[in-house]
């Protein structure tokens, strides 16, 4: 088994369904909770330096207000109705608008 099958497999095996549990709606490497007041995207991002003994990988974290991003989109039509936790949007300017939070983990040598 490669490091790139094994990060699958835990995604599938372990990670998915312990988030569902949890409340969270999605699959592969997209989740989301979404509440009347924000909306919280979970992402998990790959390395494409990847190789068959490691599997580097980012897990990222995006809480954003539903009524700031919709103002958002107001002066920025380009962007999406609902954020992805995994695309980088720019810098947005309002305070406690988007929280963004990564952290990077390797599975194998």
């Amino acid at each position: 088994m490669t490091a790139q099958d094994a990060y699958n497999a835990v995604l599938r095996e372990v990670v998915a369904p312990a988030l569902r549990d949890m409340g969270l709606k999605g699959s592969g490497k997209l989740y989301r909770l979404d509440d009347e007041v924000c909306w919280a995207r979970l992402g998990f991002q790959s390395s494409v330096y990847n190789t068959a003994e490691r599997a580097k990988f980012t897990v990222n974290l995006l809480l954003v207000d539903k009524g700031a991003w919709t103002r958002s989109r107001e002066e920025r039509p380009h962007l999406p109705e609902t954020p992805s936790a995994n695309t980088y949007y720019g810098l947005l300017r309002r305070p406690g608008l988007v929280e963004t939070h990564r952290c990077s983990h390797a599975i194998g040598a």
